[in-house]
């Protein structure tokens, strides 16, 4: 008689993950994901930034603009030199601009509003300081233009300040300086442009 013995297998097979295993392919997961993302992130919160830089900038611009056309206005109607600095603050018809009382100071900050000319009454309003002139709207029913009589509230504050330069006393040079303050993120932000405006005539 011939006995076979066999022999059980008693060999489990594993068919799943261990803790450690899912811990692990969660983290790599995780990492994976969170990358892209933060990466993302940045790159729309830059642009935020580079569009409300971008309007800021054209919005100070835009003033430099405004005070060279009344310099070359009142240059081109002629002017007395009572005061040596009329050739930016004096209209012919008016007398003293909003300029000459607003804007001209070491201190004095004014809110001009491009949209009006410089010799309308109302188009450079004093500001309590600086940083405390009255937001900017825009109006879109007018193409979009920024002042501040009509339109929807934006972020953007702008202020100008005029300092007569008085080499030999004869007050033939402005320095011109324009800021714009908003807010992007949690982040208070300002740009500031400043420019030499000569007497030309």
């Amino acid at each position: 008689m011939n006995f076979t013995i066999r022999q059980k297998n008693n060999k489990t097979t594993k068919n799943g993950f261990t803790l450690v295993e899912t811990f692990v392919a969660i983290f790599i997961l995780t990492f994976s994901i969170a990358g892209p993302v933060t990466i993302a992130q940045k790159g729309l919160s830059s642009s935020f930034f580079a569009k409300d830089r971008i309007i800021a900038a054209y919005l100070a611009q835009d003033v430099v603009e405004w005070i060279r056309e009344a310099r070359d206005t009142i240059a081109l109607q002629g002017y007395d030199e009572n005061p040596a600095t009329a050739w930016l603050t004096k209209d012919q018809g008016a007398g003293a601009t909003d300029i000459a009382m607003n804007c001209v100071g070491a201190d004095k900050w004014c809110a001009i509003d491009t949209t009006k000319r410089f010799t309308v009454s109302g188009s450079a309003l004093s500001c309590a300081g600086e940083a405390q002139c009255q937001f900017l709207k825009r109006d879109d029913a007018n193409g979009g233009v920024y002042g501040y009589a009509v339109g929807v509230a934006t972020q953007f504050r702008r202020e100008a300040n005029i300092v007569f330069q008085d080499s030999r006393n004869l007050s033939d040079e402005a320095v011109v300086t324009v800021k714009v303050h908003w807010k992007t993120g949690l982040f208070d932000r300002t740009y500031t442009l400043t420019e030499t405006l000569l007497k030309w005539q």
